[in-house]
């Protein structure tokens, strides 16, 4: 049992405001204009025909190539500053650049016109010139565009002109208090966030992966319209990035994830799944050489043969033995790099992964997803400091711009009075809303958020033709007409009257089938479509379907064969049909409810009606980890079944969790934890509870049946057994989808027969997770 964290005297509040910070700082212009500047370059390079121009703010084709031309472009930049002091009239701290095309300076460059400037490689610094090898010079235009206002009391004053200037004003400061992450190469800067490049600070994740740390950064122009102000916002931000290391040290971490009996088809597939597109460099070579990896062989080195210049076939392997006596793993599968439609492969011994690149989201497995979740959270004290640690990376004491410019930040981080408000609530026409109490504090009978009964506020106009279409045989005849009658009285019961419809069933589905349909659709004026489809919510004939409204101009719906069939079945048809006619209603531009203001809970509910003394919450949840990815992802980790509850208020709360075998979806060892409760309820409060309410999270639609049959009758079966306080045994009169609710029931004459008490001696047992393994 988990310890109790409330303090001593915790009681329930009315807070009616909330004093919050915010994570970000105000920003003190005190310049009162600078200058925008449009720049473009471009490297000039020797090929067999001649010089070819390359765009170098074009976008990079890769992680590596973004950091590497970041950095060149920094160097260009300030190289050709140095260079033309006739035109850079001032120090480099008077110069706004963002590494792109926008340049913001204190003065204005130039008379107005384009100016070109042509460096040679020999004005670069030897870093800028080892990415330059090929090159002949660099040409560097710059343009003035326009003058920029910061008057703070006038950075808005309405209109589009007002929002440009807007825009305008924050991309500057955005880029300024940038400029020390830009110009220095211990950061990884993408767009507005930055990592940290210092290996040391790198969290190891799952496969071959790590954890940066970092921020996001954005400026906001808050105020009204005849007072603004800029705020600087910082949100740390944890990203998952390759780690920097030797390609078979990685192929060898892959080999004990899948097991010793894997196939090489099977170490294909996951090593390409990983390392498609990741830009390796090679270490065997006095020239190291970068490519990004294009795949995997199918055959190992020592097999895999080709054919060399002097017309010789040799294998990988005893070529790499032959010219640079290297001796590699011949049973290993090759590194494919493919240049100028040419194919070369490189044993995995001689290549390494180069850092800074990140993983995206399709090749995020949930184990890594799980260390991001878990590496991000934070308690509030620990995120200002992290917030506060953000701030000075980018307002660092080195960046002599802001000085520059008379731009200053604040330390502290903004204050705000929140004020707490009531829930909304839904309304439909008949102004009835979803709240389960009145304004004395009453509970409201019925299951006033259900939409049964409820008009919509705005029923949409009623077609003059709609068309209910089946493809395939998606549904039988029958069923059919079943479906469409059910929908028809559903769309009436809420204000949408929808006449009888045209019912069409389409054999032969493709997309010159499709759209001859609705060219007849069309001619016939019909505005709706609803089609029925079998197989894969994500097939072809929905995407044509969907096409199709914009070519002939009129509204389809799509619903699957299962969900028709659960609309005409007897278990929560009245759900689905809701759910299809309110999107229906929408779709032709109707409205179906809207949001109101709230009544305030009366003084003194949650204490008397909704956590009374006598009563306890339980809160029920499991989580598997097996169910969190596919084949590959599966663990034999057991489930984990987490519990909290209330003791005598909502402030005063304890928890456990406990395990169970992976495949078991339903909970098991209720009645031990019920009895832990009560027990530990009896210790703190005096006496066992009148009512228990007992919540259970996590349910599908596919397991209410297995909680209903296994989970609900063990808790009944072990509480009818007990007598509350009134002598009276605990009895169920409600029961819904989430929450089971027990309470005493008078006994007949005679007098309550004799129960038993909660076990006043708890016992223990340590579970590992070796027992379900």
């Amino acid at each position: 049992m988990l310890p109790n964290r409330a303090p001593q005297g915790n009681e329930l509040q009315r807070n009616r405001k909330v004093e919050l910070q915010v994570n970000g700082y105000r920003m003190r212009i005190n310049e009162s204009k600078v200058y925008m500047h449009e720049i473009k370059m471009e490297v000039a390079f020797n090929t067999l025909k001649g010089l070819r121009n390359v765009d170098l703010l074009a976008r990079p084709a890769n992680d590596v190539i973004r950091q590497k031309r970041r950095r060149l472009i920094w160097s260009i930049f300030h190289a050709t500053r140095i260079k033309h002091p006739q035109q850079f009239l001032y120090n480099e701290y008077e110069y706004v650049y963002d590494c792109g095309g926008a340049l913001f300076a204190l003065h204005q460059i130039g008379d107005g016109n384009r100016i070109e400037f042509v460096m040679k490689m020999a004005d670069f610094p030897e870093e800028a010139k080892g990415q330059l090898h090929r090159a002949e010079h660099v040409i560097l235009r710059l343009a003035f565009t326009r003058i920029l206002d910061l008057r703070q009391s006038n950075l808005y004053d309405g209109g589009e002109a007002g929002e440009q200037r807007c825009r305008f004003v924050q991309q500057f400061l955005d880029i300024l208090t940038s400029q020390y992450v830009l110009g220095s190469d211990q950061h990884l800067v993408f767009q507005n966030s930055r990592y940290s490049a210092d290996p040391r600070e790198d969290i190891e994740a799952h496969l071959s992966k790590v954890i940066k740390k970092g921020a996001s950064k954005t400026i906001n122009i808050v105020g009204d319209q005849k007072n603004q102000e800029a705020l600087l916002f910082v949100e740390p931000r944890r990203s998952p990035f390759m780690a920097d290391k030797k390609v078979l040290d990685i192929v060898e971490e892959v080999r004990r994830e899948l097991g010793g009996r894997s196939s090489n088809a099977q170490l294909k597939k996951k090593l390409e799944d990983l390392l498609k597109g990741i830009v390796v460099e090679t270490i065997h070579q006095k020239d190291a050489v970068q490519f990004p990896v294009k795949g995997f062989s199918a055959e190992p080195a020592g097999v895999l043969s080709f054919t060399m210049d002097a017309g010789e076939s040799t294998t990988v392997a005893d070529y790499f033995k032959r010219r640079y006596h290297l001796h590699v793993d011949r049973d290993m599968l090759c590194v494919v790099c493919e240049r100028r439609q040419q194919k070369f492969y490189f044993p995995c011994e001689v290549l390494v992964v180069l850092p800074g690149q990140r993983v995206h989201c399709s090749r995020q497995t949930p184990k890594l997803v799980e260390q991001l979740i878990k590496e991000s959270q934070q308690l509030p004290s620990r995120m200002k400091e992290e917030v506060n640690h953000e701030r000075e990376v980018y307002v660092h004491e080195l960046n002599q711009q802001l000085k520059a410019f008379n731009v200053t930040v604040d330390t502290e981080l903004c204050t705000a009075v929140g004020k707490v408000l009531p829930p909304p609530v839904i309304q439909y026409e008949q102004r009835t809303v979803s709240a389960d109490v009145d304004r004395s504090g009453q509970k409201i009978t019925g299951r006033q958020w259900k939409v049964s009964g409820q008009r919509f506020v705005r029923p949409a106009p009623t077609p003059e033709k709609w068309v209910l279409c089946v493809f395939e045989n998606a549904l039988e005849s029958e069923s059919t007409r079943t479906f469409a009658r059910a929908y028809v009285n559903a769309a009436r019961s809420h204000g949408l009257i929808l006449g009888e419809p045209i019912i069409e069933r389409l054999q032969e589905v493709n997309q010159s089938t499709i759209y001859a349909r609705g060219q007849a659709y069309k001619s016939n004026d019909v505005k709706f479509i609803l089609f029925i489809f079998g197989g894969d919510r994500k097939n072809f004939e929905r995407d044509i379907m969907k096409e199709s409204e914009t070519l002939f101009n009129y509204t389809t719906q799509a619903v699957n064969t299962k969900t028709a069939m659960k609309a005409i079945s007897d278990r929560g048809a009245f759900m689905v049909l809701d759910n299809l006619v309110m999107k229906t209603n929408l779709k032709l531009g109707g409205i179906n409810h809207e949001l109101a203001n709230a009544q305030d809970f009366p003084q003194g509910y949650l204490e008397k009606v909704l956590f009374k003394a006598g009563r306890v919450f339980i809160g029920l949840d499991l989580q598997s980890p097996g169910m969190l990815g596919g084949a590959d992802e599966f663990t034999l980790d057991p489930t984990v079944v987490g519990m909290t509850f209330t003791l005598g208020s909502p402030a005063d709360m304890r928890g456990t969790y406990w395990y169970q075998p992976a495949k078991k979806k339903y909970i098991s060892r209720l009645k031990d934890a019920i009895e832990d409760v009560l027990m530990v309820y009896q210790e703190s409060v005096g006496s066992l509870p009148n009512d228990i309410v007992i919540y259970r999270a996590g349910v599908s639609e596919g397991d209410i049946l297995m909680v209903v049959s296994e989970e609900i009758p063990a808790i009944k079966d072990y509480l009818t057994t007990l007598d509350n306080p009134d002598g009276c045994p605990y009895t169920s009169p409600h029961r819904d989808g989430c929450a089971e609710e027990f309470h005493h029931a008078p006994h007949a004459a005679g007098g309550p027969p004799n129960r038993t008490s909660p076990r006043r001696e708890r016992r223990t047992r340590n579970l590992s997770f070796d027992e379900y393994r």
